[in-house]
Order: C-alpha cells, then structure tokens, then sequence
C-alpha cells in the first residue's frame, strides 16, 4: 500500500518549511476501527458502556466525519516523522498542519509548516566566557544581612494577632522573643548558642550569594555570545518561548487565587498585550537556546543514555501521569545545557 506521496516541498521566511502531501485512501481507511474504538472511549450513549458502543450507533450519535477526522489524526501521527526524515529535514518543535481536503473513502490532503533548525555562526565562545569568567567578584557579608535573617526568624516565632477578617496581623516589636542562648537551641539544626547560630547564617548566605553569582555569570555569558551570534530565528521558537512565560504567570495568578481574565480586566491589558510585550525578551531566550544547542554539536557535548534515564526515573516518580517520551526530551535538553554551561564556567 502506497501510504502518502510528498506534492510539494517550499521554504519558507524565517527559517520555516512547508511541506504538502497526500495520504492515500486506503491508508487512510486502515485507522477506521481504531479511530471508531478511540471515539467510543469518550462517549456516553444510553443502554451501552463506554468503549462497547457498536460502530453504527456512535457513528449516528457523533456522525462519520467525526470518525474521519479521528483517522486522520492518526494518520498524520504516523506519516508526518516519516516525510521530515525522507525529506531530511531538521525539524524542530510541532508543525502548523492545515488539512485541505478530506472526505470518507477520498485521500486526505494536508500542509504542514514547520520550523527547521537555521545556520548559527558562533562568535569565539570560549574567548567570551573566559572574559566574563576572569572578572573576580569577591563575596561580602555584612552584619545587617545576619541581623535581618535573625528579626525574620524573631517575627516567625511571636504570637500572631488577627483582624476582624481572620487575616495575620504584623507582630509588635515588643512581642518579639528575645534571641538567646536559649530561643537559638529551640530551632533546631543543631545551634549551639547565639554565635554559632551567626557563624551558620553567614555560611548559608555565603553559599547563596556564591549560586547567584554563579548564575549571573551563566546568563552574562550567554548573552554576551548571542549578541554575537547571527542566526535567523524561528517564529516558533519564540512563540514557544512567549507560551512558556504564559503559562508561568497563569500558574503564578493561580496559586494567589486568581483568574487570568479577571487579572486581565483590572489591569486593562489584552493577553495579546502580554505577548507583545514578552516578545523581546522569548527573541532572546529563544537564540540563547539555539546557542547552547550549536556550542553542544560542535563541542559533541550529549548526555548518556544512563544519565538520561536515571533523571528521567526520579521526574517521572515525583509526577506519575507525565509522558515517558516527553520527559526523557526535556532532561536531555536540561543536561545538555547544563554540560555547555559547565564548558564555559571552564574558560578562566
């Protein structure tokens, strides 16, 4: 059986290809019973249970193109990973497909666009980081920054008042425990008095304060090299860049209680707004990544298959209903730029 035939190859702007093709109808009518068995799944009707509906009563409660369109899913599903490997096409991220004829019994017409991995010329990468790498930042404590951990911990442990509403009222400074000896080995963690809390304290800022500079250094030196770098960027990947920063401040609204579209109206701002205003700054994330991946092929930087399946094993315990397939993607993307990062932290 002849599965599909490729019409048409067209590149496109912004590092984009458009591919159409054809699917036959015969390929298209081997997904029938599976798609026929899939609609039923999620379909209550009357008299039967869910996935024992017979074929001619969910095709008359759902119609047959509802059917159809289920193959044809299912036939893309298949054929698509097939034409971009034919074709050698290095695609990146999910195609945009638009179905242009499909009907029972007729082959199933389709476009697809995708993004497609674009040039990147590299500037001398390492010879940038080894410049961010050689500036000295020598890390300070101060005796405010230990006094302000211990007043936290202070109003943390005083007796709480409430309004009239049940909200927390702010400690009074006279109701505030006095940090002793004593208050100091209730905490726990194992201090011994006073000074050996401070000694404690100073060490974990110490260790915060060196992550930060750490990580300020990782984002200088990324973005000093994509400065540099030229490249022609995909409106896909920054799309996918400005749909994560979405879903981030959703969630983020979420956990205080808030609806996005409420948030919206009192702000008076559209979720176009948001978009356009988070463009900027999906553009630069979206060439950073695209920079982390080309240092990564050229140094051939890759996990192994072991250190990917064992940080894949632990995700995949913490959330149980999470894709296997997506999962092991997202650590090997996290471990590759990790391994990149480490190369230009490297360059002192």
């Amino acid at each position: 059986m002849n599965e599909y035939k490729i019409l048409g190859v067209k590149n496109l702007p912004q590092s984009e290809v458009e591919i159409e093709v054809e699917v036959s109808a015969e390929y298209l009518q081997s997904f029938w019973t599976k798609a026929v068995s899939h609609v039923g799944e999620h379909i209550e009707i009357a008299g039967f249970r869910k996935g024992h509906i017979p074929e001619n009563v969910l095709v008359g409660k759902v119609g047959e193109m509802s059917i159809v369109e289920e193959s044809a899913e299912m036939a893309l599903a298949e054929v698509y990973p097939k034409i971009v490997i034919e074709k050698n096409i290095n695609a990146i991220g999910r195609p945009k497909v638009t179905i242009t004829k499909m009907a029972k019994g007729s082959p199933l017409n389709f476009k697809a666009v995708t993004a497609v991995v674009p040039e990147v010329k590299l500037p001398d990468y390492k010879k940038i980081a080894k410049g961010v790498m050689s500036k000295e930042e020598p890390i300070e404590i101060t005796e405010k920054e230990v006094d302000d951990v211990i007043e936290e911990i202070r109003k943390s442990r005083a007796p709480h008042e409430h309004d009239e509403q049940g909200n927390h009222l702010p400690p009074r400074d006279s109701d505030l425990p006095e940090f002793n000896d004593e208050f100091v080995k209730s905490l726990g963690g194992d201090f011994t008095s006073v000074e050996d809390f401070k000694t404690k304290a100073r060490e974990r800022i110490t260790e915060e304060k060196k992550y930060r500079a750490v990580e300020k250094k990782r984002i200088e030196i990324l973005e000093a090299i994509a400065e540099k770098t030229k490249t022609e960027l995909p409106e896909l990947l920054i799309e996918s860049e400005i749909d994560k920063t979405y879903s981030q401040f959703a969630e983020n609204l979420q956990s205080m209680g808030l609806e996005v579209n409420d948030y919206l109206k009192r702000i008076e701002k559209t979720e176009e707004d948001l978009r356009k205003e988070w463009r900027p700054e999906g553009e630069k994330r979206a060439k950073i990544q695209l920079v982390i991946n080309q240092i990564a092929l050229e140094e051939k930087i890759s996990p192994s298959k072991e250190e990917v399946e064992k940080e894949s094993k632990h995700l995949i315990e913490q959330y149980k209903d999470a894709d296997p397939r997506r999962v092991e993607i997202y650590v090997e993307t996290m471990l590759v730029n990790e391994k990149v990062l480490q190369l230009l932290e490297s360059q002192k």
